[in-house]
């Protein structure tokens, strides 16, 4: 099964809805890129865009019927089609669908907007980020709504995936390396693992590609949650595995993370752009100390969400790590926060985050579980932010909660 996107003036997709037909010509004759649904096959999968907006799915109930008429050559795709009850803006989604566009012939412009007359096929993971936009799954050509509240999460989830067996998730464990965990963003479990024989894996991941066992396709990580008490920890745990806590700091973690500031440092001396002062300065600013960790003391006090300001136990911690930042951000006191050590660390892995009115924002990897309990974070109050922190927080948001 192969995925096609195709953008339509409003009135040209009224009239192919209704006559069930896309119609196109060769592009040496016609100024627009349709030429691909030479390609479409019986069951292939179609988006239909008017105006910005996907509002149709269709299935080909043919591959290319080529005929010619007074005009020319002429290449037609019979198809029905379903109607959305949730439709996709493309602005709205334009941060995915960017990230992941074709370089030729893509259905969208580099600005996030659809693109007049083409037919475009796409991956299956960006056909797979629509589906799930809509609110669907696609079963034995039919397009099946889901249950889904304003956050995009599954409400049924429990009914939909308790259909799951033991070893399609086997099966989904076996190929973990091979997974596209990124593209349907997920983000390396940081408070539980799924053990099985000696190795761990983070649960939350494990289940949403094993939804395609019964669904057709992978859930993104937004489509539900992961934690003690949520279907997706019962449902594992029903078919018999074992979901435990991170028990401890992996010391093969230290020790990637001790190799990648040796590796950080020895790029900056020997980058001869720099100045010796400089230098010197972004040293310091990688192994946690110098002038950047002063101007973020001088700028915060203390610890923002303890309170605690002995220096020995608090952290300079880069809002935009490291290796997104440019130099300049990365000596920029506005990039940090001062932290105490077990905050920071529940920061730097994008278990929370702050709203610019200093709200905290907890990821669902924590949710039902007792850790900010245990620190003693109200998640209730609203932390000191400095308002020179709210560009690299968006940041930070966009990165680990969009």
């Amino acid at each position: 099964m192969n995925y096609f996107w195709i953008t339509q003036k409003p009135k040209s997709q009224q009239e192919e809805l209704a006559d069930g037909y896309i119609k196109s010509r060769p592009l040496d004759k016609y100024n627009y890129f349709r030429e691909s649904v030479k390609d479409i096959k019986k069951g292939d999968v179609l988006f239909f865009c008017s105006r910005g907006v996907i509002n149709h799915i269709g299935f080909a109930d043919s591959s290319v019927i080529y005929e010619s008429d007074e005009k020319g050559d002429m290449w037609r795709v019979k198809f029905n089609h379903f109607t959305l009850g949730r439709h996709i803006s493309i602005l709205e989604h334009k941060k995915y669908l960017i990230d992941n566009k074709k370089v030729k012939y893509s259905p969208i412009t580099n600005e996030g907007k659809s693109q007049e007359g083409y037919c475009s096929e796409i991956p299956d993971y960006v056909a797979n980020f629509l589906l799930s936009r809509a609110g669907v799954y696609l079963s034995n050509g039919k397009v099946i709504e889901l249950e889904k509240g304003s956050n995009n999460r599954i409400k049924d989830i429990h009914e939909l995936l308790g259909k799951l067996k033991r070893n399609d998730v086997i099966d989904v464990i076996n190929n973990y390396k091979a997974l596209k965990k990124s593209l349907y963003n997920y983000q390396q479990s940081s408070t539980y693992d799924l053990k099985y024989s000696l190795n761990f894996f983070a649960p939350k991941v494990i289940f949403g590609f094993s939804a395609a066992k019964v669904l057709g396709r992978p859930l993104f990580s937004d489509e539900f949650s992961g934690g003690n008490g949520t279907p997706c920890f019962d449902i594992l745990k029903g078919l018999g595995f074992e979901i435990v806590e991170k028990t401890s700091y992996d010391s093969n973690v230290i020790e990637k993370e001790i190799n990648e500031i040796d590796e950080d440092v020895s790029a900056i001396e020997q980058d001869q752009d720099l100045t010796i002062t400089e230098r010197q300065q972004l040293v310091d600013a990688r192994i946690g100390q110098g002038k950047f960790r002063k101007d973020v003391i001088s700028l915060h006090k203390k610890c923002i969400v303890t309170g605690i300001d002995l220096k020995v136990l608090l952290r300079a911690s880069h809002i935009k790590p490291w290796k997104y930042s440019t130099n300049q951000e990365r000596l920029d006191p506005a990039n940090g926060l001062l932290l105490s050590s077990s905050i920071d660390v529940l920061f730097d892995r994008g278990l929370i985050s702050f709203e610019d009115n200093g709200r905290i924002i907890v990821s669902e990897q924590l949710q039902g579980s007792d850790v900010l309990e245990k620190l003693g974070i109200d998640i209730k109050r609203r932390f000191p932010i400095s308002p020179k922190n709210c560009s690299y927080l968006r940041w930070h948001r966009e990165k680990y909660f969009s």
